[in-house]
C-alpha cells in the first residue's frame, strides 16, 4: 500500500518525481518512529529501554515529580523505584503502555488474538518478532514490560513474556529487570 500525493494540486507539470510522489506504508512507519509498524494503528512503540538504560527514582525525586505534576505519577512509596524511573525515561505516564496495549503487543508477539488485558495465555512466543525486546532484556529468553497501571500500595503492573506463556502481574515498583517501553498514541 502506498500514499500518492501531488504537491501542486491540479497545476502542471503533474510529473512523477517533480510534483507527484508516493510514500510506502513501511516508510511512513519509519518516519513516525514506530518500532513495530504492524502495531502502529493502535500503539506506536518509540523506544525500548532495559533497566540499565534508565535509573530508578529516589523517593525525593519521585515526591518532587508528584508535587510538580510533570510525569503524572500519583504517589511515591520507595527509595529505589524502577517503575517511576521507567515513567521518567518515557517522559510521563501518558507515554507508558496500558494493559490493553500490552495485550495487543502480546497478541502480536505470540501470533494469536487470545490474549486479554489481564488473563494468562499459554502460547508460543515468536522469538523473531520478540528479538528486539529479548535483546534489551537482561534475561536471554524472556522479558517483562512495565505498564502505566500504578496502584496505591507501592505496586505497579507489568506484562511478563515467557517462551510459552504471557500474563499480567502487579508487583513492587522496586523490582528491577523490567523494560521501559515508551509509546505514543
Amino acid at each position: 500500500m502506498a500514499i500518492l500525493y501531488d504537491v501542486s494540486g491540479n497545476k502542471n507539470p503533474n510529473t512523477n518525481g517533480k510534483d507527484i510522489g508516493k510514500i510506502n506504508v513501511e516508510e511512513l512507519a519509519s518516519v513516525t518512529g514506530c518500532m513495530i509498524p504492524e502495531l502502529a494503528d493502535t500503539m506506536c512503540i518509540t523506544q525500548i529501554l532495559a533497566d540499565t538504560g534508565y535509573s530508578p527514582m529516589t523517593l525525593d525525586e519521585c515526591n518532587q515529580a508528584v508535587q510538580e505534576g510533570k510525569l503524572g505519577i500519583k504517589a511515591c512509596y520507595l527509595n529505589k523505584d524502577y517503575w517511576t524511573g521507567a515513567v521518567k525515561a518515557c517522559g510521563g505516564v501518558q507515554n507508558m503502555p496500558t494493559k490493553d496495549q500490552l495485550a495487543q503487543l502480546a497478541n502480536y508477539l505470540y501470533n494469536t488474538d487470545s490474549v486479554s488485558s489481564s488473563g494468562i495465555t499459554y502460547e508460543g512466543l515468536d522469538t523473531e518478532k520478540a528479538s528486539q525486546f529479548i535483546s534489551a532484556s537482561p534475561a536471554s529468553n524472556y522479558f517483562y514490560v512495565w505498564s502505566v497501571q500504578e496502584s496505591s500500595d507501592g505496586n505497579a503492573c507489568r506484562r511478563n513474556f515467557y517462551s510459552t506463556k504471557t500474563y499480567l502481574q502487579c508487583l513492587g515498583r522496586h523490582s528491577s529487570g523490567s523494560l521501559a517501553v515508551c509509546v505514543s498514541n
